[in-house]
């Protein structure tokens, strides 16, 4: 391999700390509403696909065009198929990032109503 000196493996870069960074409740909240849109838009797509494998019929009358049209539906569309395990394992993940936001925009909100209350704690 040629030398162009610099190491295959650089490593880590330095840690970086002191930074900040703000929290916006409007966007996390349009961030929210935007992942639920992709899931409705899922749900859209995977309803398309049923109908469209349900109307997907045999290239020829014969028993074996038969059987693999079924099959390939069932490999795709069924519990275990491609389509399927694809669209649970984006829905799985589009749940957990919205639940993961409302959980932090809820801990927000708290801790600006906590906060808000300091100034107004009668003596």
């Amino acid at each position: 391999m040629e030398d162009r000196g610099y190491p295959a493996d650089p490593g880590p870069g330095p840690a970086v700390s002191g930074g900040s960074f703000e929290v916006d409740p409007e966007n996390i909240q349009k961030l929210i509403d935007g992942l639920n849109e992709a899931i409705e838009k899922l749900e859209t797509i995977d309803n398309h696909a049923s109908r469209r494998f349900a109307r997907l019929s045999p290239p020829g009358g014969d028993d074996y065009s038969e059987g693999a049209v079924r099959l390939i539906t069932e490999r795709a569309m069924g519990a275990d198929g491609a389509h399927a395990i694809a669209n649970k394992a984006f829905r799985d993940a589009l749940e957990n990032t919205i639940d993961n936001l409302t959980q932090t925009l809820n801990e927000y909100r708290r801790i600006e109503e906590e906060n808000s209350q300091i100034g107004n704690i009668d003596v």
